[in-house]
């Protein structure tokens, strides 16, 4: 199994933790540093020759163009991450269906490239909202990787698939690409844990980590799809003082040791872009 590396190309301030704290108002008055951020990323996938796939917010293409051409330049895949960042299942299907068509045609005017995948802001599709899968076919993407598989108080998709598979609805089929679990049983009972990137990269021992994406390929099931956002590598982002304690944990803790992390997990393993491992999946679908 290949795994393949995503970043979620959003700003500092789009990420939940800090929106709640703060609110959307303040966002227009925010410095942005998503351009540096995503430098810092597309330099570290570089230096390891390792193409990933970038979900892009509409709302940072339309502002900087020049990054998203740098991005697709570099030979990296460039998908939807929605426009404005608005969790899906705080939208209406009407409202959900504009957002993604807008982001989508406009990321591949800038990039020239078929935008064939699309996820949502932290990972909003629940089982409340599984009419997006009808609005993603509509709006002509080919894979969703939008499910992490484990509990989360914003989602809980404990019991859903971890594999990469198809779903059908009547006016198509879309690719389901989750995120990477390791499920393991402990006395008796059955538990997900959360491998895939983000704050369990950052908070979780770096040896957990490179351990459970190694027990996935040797279990030879699930997903080996990563992510991380770019401000998880900036440790010069503004810290906002309104924050609870948790909130700073999650969103600041083991930043400064992140990049270091990425760079090993780069090496260790083989990464591919995710279209590549629908691609994959689809021609072993097609031999069954």
């Amino acid at each position: 199994m290949t795994n393949s590396i995503s970043i979620d190309v959003e700003d500092y301030y789009h990420a939940r933790n800090i929106e709640l704290a703060i609110g959307r108002s303040r966002w227009s008055s925010l410095p942005s540093r998503v351009n540096y951020s995503t430098k810092l990323c597309l330099d570290l996938l570089s230096r390891n020759s390792v193409q990933g796939t970038f979900f892009v917010l509409g709302s940072v293409a339309r502002r900087d163009k020049q990054l998203i051409k740098d991005i697709s330049s570099a030979g990296h895949e460039i998908a939807s991450h929605g426009f404005r960042h608005h969790l899906a299942y705080e939208q209406s299907p009407k409202s959900f269906l504009k957002d993604v068509c807008c982001s989508r045609k406009l990321l591949q005017d800038i990039s020239g490239q078929e935008v064939e995948g699309y996820r949502a802001p932290n990972f909003s599709i629940r089982d409340q909202n599984l009419w997006s899968y009808n609005s993603l076919i509509e709006a002509g993407f080919k894979y969703d990787s939008s499910l992490y598989p484990v509990y989360h108080p914003r989602y809980d998709n404990r019991n859903k698939p971890l594999d990469i598979h198809y779903i059908e609805r009547e006016n198509g089929k879309l690719v389901i690409v989750p995120l990477a679990v390791l499920p393991f049983n402990f006395f008796g009972k059955n538990f997900r844990l959360g491998i895939a990137g983000g704050a369990y990269w950052r908070l979780f021992p770096h040896k957990l980590i490179d351990w459970g994406l190694k027990r996935i390929r040797h279990l030879g099931g699930g997903s080996g799809v990563c992510y991380l956002h770019p401000w998880e590598l900036d440790s010069g982002q503004p810290v906002f003082d309104e924050l609870k304690f948790l909130q700073k944990l999650r969103h600041y803790g083991g930043i400064s040791k992140l990049e270091n992390r990425i760079d090993t997990h780069l090496k260790n393993f083989s990464w591919q872009t995710i279209s590549q491992l629908v691609q994959d999946f689809e021609a072993s679908e097609t031999k069954l």
